[in-house]
């Protein structure tokens, strides 16, 4: 994938019992992949430690921990989660019109040094997104929202930014 993600949003179905994550980019293509609970439970703690990278430079863990905060926040109150995602029967959907369901993950990086999250399906194709710290903020915040749409009852956390989301209400970032 060449271009730029425009969009993403989380949202839980409850018929699934999974998780949607789903984006666009700015060359028109879109992306959708189920993530189920177990998924969620393998792909946090690989959230929290590439975002730990970019804090190594802190002197102790409570300041790593106080600085991935104040970044979190930070990027979470500057992200735009009044525009609905774009729904749009014209995209190019290079992995199929159906959502992958994820099973695999790894991390790797890419020439600049960013992290690149890996996810994959057990067979088949999945997507490789660089993650630069805003993208990445923005991935785990949306995932927060989406799990706290799930009542899986996964109390993950990052910052002290907070949006209540009504049970019926996606989050997508523009």
């Amino acid at each position: 994938m060449n271009s730029q993600i425009n969009q993403m949003q989380f949202s839980y179905s409850t018929s699934e019992d999974r998780l949607l994550f789903r984006f666009n980019t700015t060359t028109g293509e879109e992306f959708s992949f189920w993530l189920t609970r177990r998924y969620v439970k393998l792909i946090w703690p690989v959230l929290l430690e590439v975002l730990g990278g970019f804090n190594r430079a802190a002197p102790n863990r409570l300041m790593q921990e106080t600085l991935l905060s104040f970044q979190h926040d930070a990027v979470m109150t500057k992200a735009n989660l009044a525009t609905p995602f774009r729904e749009t029967g014209q995209a190019v959907r290079p992995l199929g019109s159906e959502p992958v369901l994820l099973g695999q993950l790894s991390i790797k990086r890419s020439p600049q040094n960013l992290p690149v999250l890996c996810m994959h399906p057990e067979q088949g194709k999945g997507i490789e997104l660089v993650m630069d710290q805003t993208l990445l903020h923005s991935f785990c915040g949306l995932l927060i929202h989406g799990l706290n749409q799930s009542g899986w009852d996964l109390q993950y956390d990052l910052g002290d930014f907070s949006v209540t989301p009504q049970k019926s209400q996606k989050f997508a970032i523009h």
